[in-house]
């Protein structure tokens, strides 16, 4: 079973790699098992963030 802590903790560590898009994905998923409003919207703007910054060419994986 996945946990919330786990996930933020792979996400940063995908984010370290530059796997933008994994790490946003890893932010979302961690939403759904946020038990407080302010674990989800931290989740949600780490996630918008992780998203800009992989529609970017420089930080597009597989460059």
């Amino acid at each position: 079973m996945k946990d919330f802590h786990q996930l933020i903790q792979r996400a940063k560590e995908l984010e370290e790699k530059g796997l933008f898009r994994r790490a946003a994905n890893t932010y979302s998923e961690a939403i759904d098992w946020a038990l407080t409003d302010e674990e989800r919207e931290c989740c949600a703007i780490d996630a918008n963030r992780c998203s800009r910054k992989a529609r970017l060419p420089r930080w597009a994986e597989g460059w």
